[in-house]
């Protein structure tokens, strides 16, 4: 049934005590279809109920009168960065003509010269409202940065028991918070703010589900498939007792004058299941979809697809069951290479180290270096600039011996801020006045030129091994840093003093060193550089660290002065990248005759989908984590909120392979690393051994010392390293038989599909950990309470279904798994059930139509697939 406006009005009403007028009336705005019911604010058009008419449950439990639903941000000439949050006028009126269903144009007439717009509409039957924002501007004196649209306050519990309510957040590509009214209201501000998109630490995709479990929800998201940056957020705002979710949109064409036409939709749907899936299908279906309005990042097909086209890597995808990060290159570590090869019982991936270019320098050089500077009190060496050390060399230029030396030390403790002094080592001082020139030499380049990265002093003994073994192995970049490039010709965010009266990138950490994706200079480095990677030396991959799709900073442009680009956040920026690494994929396809080359990247973003091969996201460590996700550290002990795969059930069968886990193999790294690796490993991912931050273990038969490649360049020796698990080196075997065998159609090509149910009572485990592997240092223990079966659902292009399952418990259990076919692409057929796992398979009845529960006896710590084929296949 459709309800009409009440009282519209469309002369100007008295001015309401809150300092604006309003041409409606004041009488509230009223929308309805057979799933939901809108009501605006008459004065304001602030949302005061938003009801899902099918379970009764409102998202709006107390209307904040006397606020807008919107705030604008604008960068004003003489007065820098401000924040709006009302406006002199709202009207609001009925559209013409609009199909079978209602919409309304709504105006916010701001003093600053400009107009809030928003286009609301509600197609009939259960469709989703759709809003479509804009700002309007004649204000030659200011600027739009950005519009944050809708704002839904007043947002309280959908079910009155906490412990039902969950919202799904895209952070770190998927995490489930439970009751976050509570959570988030522990706190000013806490819960997900500023979570910028595209950014696979933030927000990789572009919705959020908010539910109460078994009973229905709402489904809140953005269908933009321009890749403009936006922040996805539902926080507790400071001050206020209920929570407020929020779009916020960002100008991609910053000057003086402008207006944001985005041209998509906001979408607010109704849901009546009560669990995330049903959130992530709506996404999925406008995501992967084709034709207007529908994004380009899967229009090269499916992962299989491409791979039978040879656009895709068949070994990435189906013939590697783990990987190690960071392990040095520079230096023999053949019997680490081929202590994971028979754990894998075959190829493995390894993403080395950053040590193989040749301004890496010397490995022994390096140790000389850090061991002189260590003991000088200067920390690493290379956390002390190239700078420092010139002008220390250049005071000492003049003396002799013993003299040269002293001075020397001066002038590099002067650099530093540091007091000189006359009781430091001095033989160590001697060598670092021998090795300093070196280092200048290798960070600034030679004559002014850009560093030198061929030849490779990647070990040509390492390179021999694994191409003998058929291992595949990437080598590690940091992508966008300049290398002695000009940063001021072809830098992204070299900044003008004075051009603006802000700073966008002002604190931005790596702002002022990031290279510009769009200069000719650069796309061309890019695809050399990486060209001869392949071809000299023999890399199966490249990987790109601290790259397009992991921070913010890169979405932000001030080069509209040389690359006719224009100011502003994302869009044209993200198309530059695109263009980038596909003229690099294209380069070292050349170089290597004519092999699909994958590219990798630290974390994932959506909109570079058709790009990336894979990605490194560790969100899947959980507290054994480091990077994306740690911020909900103390949430996640409590058992308050945990990785989920949303980023794979939206994108899973059209690539972007996951690296994930943080894992190590160490006795006191815990049996929490069961829990990880089958985590990782059933969701379709590739489990990664990382040894950035920490040695090397040792397998049987080794003898230390052990390695670990620092940030800062130099390879540390452990002469007490810690020892391989022989337990958990097993289980590398085991995982990697699932992808490359008896689950591999499903982990490497397969749609994620909503789990199996478990009937009866779920048991839980007990998992010890240690963390250890840290890039803050930090050093953490406890006790984890896990799911002790891991389980997940897949199907295989709608002809046959796999559930998989691990036990992570030490013991057999027996589990009674119900299988529904309603909730599957096999909804009506008869079908045949088969328990399939390393060596057997073994048929445990069959299902006409409808559901059937199944008892399965789970061995310890490992996997078993559940494998439902249609029998119009035969079997």
């Amino acid at each position: 049934m459709t309800s009409k406006v009440i009282g519209l009005v469309l002369t100007m009403a008295a001015v309401s005590w809150w300092g604006y007028s309003a041409a409606n009336g004041g009488e509230s705005v009223r929308m309805e279809n057979d799933a939901l019911r809108i009501v605006l604010d008459g004065e304001t058009g602030a949302f005061t109920s938003i009801l899902n008419k099918a379970t009764g449950q409102e998202l709006v439990a107390e209307a904040e009168g006397g606020t807008v639903p919107w705030v604008l941000t604008l960068a004003v000439a003489g007065e820098g960065q401000k924040e709006i949050g009302e406006a002199e006028s709202f009207s609001v009126s009925k559209a013409g003509y609009y199909g079978e269903g209602e919409a309304y144009d709504l105006r916010w007439e701001v003093k600053e010269g400009m107009t809030v717009a928003a286009r609301a509409e509600l197609a009939a039957g259960s469709e989703p409202l759709r809003l479509y924002p804009a700002v309007l501007s004649s204000a030659t004196d200011s600027m739009v940065i950005k519009l944050r649209y809708p704002v839904i306050g007043g947002i309280g519990r959908l079910s009155a028991r906490g412990e039902e309510n969950f919202l799904a957040h895209p952070d770190a590509s998927g995490f489930l918070f439970e009751d976050p009214y509570s959570l988030f209201r522990s706190g000013g501000d806490t819960g997900l703010v500023n979570c910028m998109y595209p950014n696979g630490f933030n927000a990789p995709m572009q919705f959020m589900v908010y539910y109460a479990e078994g009973a229905g929800g709402f489904y809140l998201g953005c269908e933009d498939p321009y890749g403009t940056v936006k922040d996805i957020d539902f926080y507790a705002p400071r001050g206020k007792e209920h929570l407020e979710a929020a779009f916020g949109h960002y100008s991609w064409d910053m000057h003086f004058g402008n207006s944001l036409r985005l041209g998509y939709p906001v979408v607010i749907a109704a849901l009546g299941e009560g669990n995330w899936y049903e959130g992530a299908e709506i996404y999925r279906k406008w995501a992967t979809g084709r034709g207007p309005g529908r994004p380009d990042w899967c229009g090269k097909g499916k992962l299989e697809e491409r791979v039978s086209r040879g656009e895709g890597s068949k070994w990435l995808a189906e013939e590697v069951g783990f990987c190690t990060f960071g392990m040095p290159s520079s230096i023999d570590v053949n019997a680490w290479v081929e202590a994971f090869h028979e754990a894998a019982g075959g190829p493995v991936f390894h993403v080395f180290g950053h040590d193989w270019p040749r301004w890496a320098g010397d490995p022994e050089e390096q140790a000389r270096m850090r061991n002189a500077t260590l003991a000088l009190g200067l920390g690493p060496f290379n956390n002390v600039p190239a700078e420092a050390y010139e002008q220390a060399l250049r005071v000492a230029s003049g003396f002799q011996g013993e003299a040269a030396v002293r001075e020397f030390m001066r002038a590099l403790y002067e650099r530093r801020g540091m007091e000189p002094k006359e009781d430091y080592p001095f033989e160590q001082a001697r060598v670092l006045l021998a090795e300093a020139p070196k280092f200048v030499a290798r960070t600034r380049g030679e004559a002014g030129k850009p560093k030198a990265w061929f030849p490779s002093i990647m070990e040509e003994r390492n390179i021999e091994t694994l191409k003998r073994l058929g291992d595949h192995y990437a080598l590690f970049e940091f992508d966008f840093f300049p290398y002695g490039f000009d940063l001021g010709g072809y830098g992204l965010n070299t900044w003008k003093e004075g051009a603006l009266a802000f700073n966008p990138r002002k604190g931005g950490g790596f702002a002022a060193n990031w290279m510009d994706p769009g200069t000719q200079v650069w796309q061309e480095f890019h695809a050399e550089r990486d060209a001869r990677a392949v071809s000299e030396v023999g890399a199966d991959a490249n990987y790109y660290d601290i790259s397009s799709a992991a921070v913010a900073r890169s979405l932000f442009s001030n080069r509209e002065d040389r690359l006719q680009r224009p100011m502003g956040w994302g869009r044209k920026l993200v198309e530059e990248y695109r263009t980038l690494y596909e003229k690099t994929k294209a380069a070292t396809r050349e170089s290597s005759g004519g092999k699909y080359v994958p590219q990798g990247s630290e974390v994932m973003a959506e909109v570079y989908m058709a790009e990336m091969d894979y990605a490194q996201c560790r969100a899947g460590g959980g507290v054994q984590g480091d990077m994306e996700g740690i911020k909900f550290l103390g949430w996640m002990k409590e058992g308050k909120c945990r990785r989920i795969p949303l980023f794979t059930y939206v994108y899973h069968e059209y690539g972007g392979v996951k690296i994930d886990g943080w894992a190590k193999l160490s006795r006191e790294f815990g049996d929490i690393f069961y829990y990880i690796a089958s985590q990782v490993a059933l969701e379709g991912g590739i489990l990664e051994l990382n040894y950035e931050f920490s040695p090397l273990e040792l397998f049987p038969g080794m003898k230390p010392p052990s390695y670990q490649l620092h940030y800062h360049l130099w390879i540390e020796a452990d002469e007490s390293p810690l020892a391989a698990d022989p337990e958990k080196v097993k289980f590398l075997r085991e995982i990697t038989r699932a992808r490359t065998l008896f689950a591999k159609e499903f982990l490497a090509y397969g749609e994620m599909i909503r789990p199996a149910k478990l009937v009866g009572p779920e048991r839980t485990a007990d998992l010890d950990w240690t963390h250890y592997n840290s890039i803050q240092g930090r050093r953490d223990e406890g006790v984890f309470r896990a799911p002790s079966v891991v389980h997940y659902g897949w199907n295989y292009k709608g002809e046959r279904l796999g559930y998989v399952f691990c036990n992570v418990l030490a013991e057999a259990q027996m589990v009674d798994v119900l299988i529904d076919l309603d909730d599957t692409p096999l909804k009506g057929e008869r079908v045949k059930v088969f328990e399939v796992g390393s060596g057997k398979s073994t048929m445990l009845g069959s299902i006409e139509g409808g559901r059937r529960a199944f008892s399965v006896l789970l061995p310890p710590r490992k996997i078993v697939l559940l494998l439902v084929k249609p029998t119009r296949w035969g079997g």
